[in-house]
């Protein structure tokens, strides 16, 4: 009989058969209940067998040395302080890890703290390294064993005076145990006296009418013998008046701000300056600022101020609303007429109409009403192409600010396009 030899391709596989059936079996021997496990060094970790530390993950861990409440590491009170003051602090952590650990970020949630270093030292102590950029990544590295002190600012003029606030900075590490750590920093900015409403805001002023504001100023403990003396300036455009009144056994100064009638249109911005006593009531170099933002304008205004159409398809009709809104209080008013002025077609259509209770109104029996309704139609020959123009309503009284005589005109204008 004539043998065959077997080809290089089946010898081929049987090796590796053989080789698979060999590990299989020693595995099974070597694993068994009662098999040695592979010695490792006490000091060993998966990154000194490895050569390198894994920078995405670490065995690090930041601990709060010597916190101001041991249930709450990451919680600081600062108390009570003077309204505009800042305070410097610094705050030790350690890596009580066993690798060392990356500060990622560090974030604070508000304008009301700002950090300014990391100072790192070793586990042995001795000169530290400092780290002010915040931007980098990482920002620093904390050896095992080693300390951290992060610098901070509290900055109390950027949160509200006479209220509690709770401020946040926030760490991010590689720590694979904890990497995210958030303080929680609690001060209060105490001014000697309390404003409310805090600002006074004068929007939409009737030129012909006027307007006025006012806000209340007392201290801000009961039983203060603070005093508020005398307004030191006021912005230009505005009259300020200082009151002094008894409320439930204390003393509460009420600042009025006026406009006169017929002032100048515009924006006005500016403080009114109060001087006022310390705390005890002595002297009158504290000064109190109530903040003032006005706008005087017509006795009347468009809303919207604009009849925008957007984009149309040719051949679709659309409609667009306004109203006509009288500011001064108990006054009405008459539009005579409606016109369009530069209108880029003849596809529009302008109507005005009085409005009664039901649109908001208050309509007297001249037909004369406090808020008007005006219609803009664009109708379904419009050409394409952009959509331009104004509509001009002309009132029987003049109301300041328009155009015409006397300012009996308002405009607004037309934008939108026609196109497939």
């Amino acid at each position: 009989m004539t043998s065959r030899r077997p080809d290089p391709l089946s010898r081929s596989i049987g090796a590796a058969l053989a080789g698979c059936a060999l590990g299989i079996a020693l595995v099974a021997c070597g694993r068994g209940p009662d098999a040695e496990a592979p010695s490792v060094s006490a000091t060993e970790t998966p990154s000194s067998r490895s050569g390198a530390s894994d920078p995405l993950s670490s065995g690090g861990v930041l601990e709060v040395v010597s916190p101001q409440d041991p249930e709450r590491p990451f919680f600081h009170d600062f108390g009570e302080m003077d309204f505009g003051a800042e305070v410097k602090w610094t705050v030790t952590l350690r890596n009580t890890g066993s690798e060392p650990l990356d500060i990622q970020r560090a974030q604070p949630a508000c304008g009301c703290t700002r950090l300014v270093s990391f100072e790192v030292a070793g586990p042995e102590g001795g000169p530290s390294a400092s780290y002010s950029n915040f931007k980098a990544r990482p920002i620093c590295s904390v050896p095992a064993g080693g300390s951290l002190k992060m610098r901070l600012d509290i900055l109390s003029k950027h949160s509200k005076p006479n209220l509690s606030k709770l401020a946040l900075v926030r760490l991010s590490t590689n720590s694979s145990i904890d990497p995210f750590h958030t303080f929680e920093l609690r001060f209060l900015g105490l001014k000697p006296f309390i404003v409310a409403p805090d600002s006074l805001t004068l929007h939409r002023v009737p030129v012909s009418h006027g307007a006025a504001a006012s806000c209340r100023v007392q201290v801000v403990k009961p039983g203060l013998p603070g005093l508020v003396h005398r307004i030191v300036s006021a912005p230009e455009g505005i009259e300020a008046r200082l009151d002094a009144l008894p409320f439930a056994g204390e003393t509460v100064w009420t600042v009025t701000a006026t406009i006169p009638p017929l002032s100048a249109m515009g924006t006005i911005r500016g403080d009114i300056v109060l001087a006022v006593s310390d705390e005890n009531g002595e002297g009158d170099a504290g000064r109190v600022t109530v903040p003032v933002n006005a706008r005087v304008g017509p006795d009347a205004f468009l809303d919207p101020g604009m009849f925008t159409f957007g984009a149309v398809k040719p051949g679709e009709t659309r409609l667009r609303q306004a109203q006509l809104v009288g500011l001064v209080p108990g006054a009405k008013l008459e539009i005579l007429g409606a016109r369009l002025e530069n209108a880029s077609s003849d596809a529009f259509r302008v109507s005005s109409r009085a409005a009664g209770p039901a649109e908001g109104g208050q309509l007297d029996d001249a037909g004369r009403s406090d808020r008007w309704i005006i219609d803009l139609q664009l109708t379904s020959d419009h050409p394409e192409g952009y959509l331009t123009g104004e509509v001009v309503l002309t009132l029987a009284e003049p109301i300041g600010g328009g155009s015409g005589e006397m300012g009996t005109e308002l405009r607004a204008r037309i934008s939108g396009l026609v196109r497939p």
